[in-house]
């Protein structure tokens, strides 16, 4: 049996999953219980699952089982809960692991993917890359809005999409600023990502700022893990359970 979110909510399901439920809570405040009667002072810095799967370390403060009871959620939330975010959890792991991914694709030693850049005396104007992305740059976007939207509406793609935009760019830009300097790039001779920034960005640190954002990335998808061998555990727990009643 594989446990689906449409089961959470199958009335049919309704007595095994409360029972579960019903499982867990006792357990978790039998186990409060008997930590009573061995620390009735208090057991600061013990843990305790709830029938979530959460698990929480208690302070200071005598956390007793009076207590607990009456910070469960009703089976109707629990179980409104579980279906709500059944798909989630891989969902969210699917969106973290994608997020490094996308952060990894913006290592400064890989290509910018520049095809062509428009400048004058150091002053970059605006450049366009590989996939016909037009980005402007020192109040160039009231000369070039809305030029790359109106070409893909036109159907341009590709490398046509480029060239429309680099005559398109190009013509506009030297009526504003003669003897505009545009370069060109193929695959072979982009510069790399630091190297695009060092030329025309000066004080942004391509490999600083990619690092604390590889970190930052990562450090969610490790959570988002976490989180999710934890629903995982949950739910096979809840597999299990429903297998062992007999449910089919």
């Amino acid at each position: 049996m594989q446990l689906t979110a449409s089961m959470l909510t199958d009335p049919a399901m309704r007595s095994q999953l409360e029972a579960f439920y019903g499982n867990k809570k006792s357990e978790t405040l039998d186990a409060l219980r008997q930590r009573e009667a061995e620390f009735p002072d208090g057991f600061a810095g013990a843990t305790i699952t709830m029938p979530d799967g959460e698990t929480r370390t208690l302070g200071p403060n005598l956390f007793t089982a009076e207590m607990a009871e009456k910070s469960f959620v009703s089976f109707d939330q629990w179980i409104s809960f579980m279906a709500e975010r059944f798909d989630d959890t891989s969902t969210n792991l699917a969106q973290a692991e994608k997020r490094v991914a996308d952060v990894e694709a913006m290592n400064p030693d890989n290509s910018s993917a520049v095809h062509a850049t428009f400048s004058k005396e150091g002053t970059l104007y605006a450049y366009i890359n590989d996939d016909g992305t037009l980005v402007t740059s020192n109040g160039t976007e009231r000369y070039l809005e809305g030029l790359e939207e109106e070409a893909r509406r036109n159907g341009l793609s590709g490398e046509a999409l480029v060239d429309h935009l680099a005559a398109r760019v190009k013509a506009i830009l030297e009526e504003r600023f003669p003897e505009l300097s545009v370069e060109r790039f193929d695959a072979e001779t982009a510069p790399t990502i630091r190297e695009f920034a060092q030329s025309w960005y000066q004080g942004y640190d391509a490999d600083e700022i990619y690092q604390d954002a590889l970190a930052d990335a990562t450090a969610h998808l490790d959570s988002v893990k976490a989180w999710h061998e934890q629903w995982q555990a949950n739910l096979y727990e809840i597999q299990g359970f429903l297998m062992g009643a007999g449910t089919a």
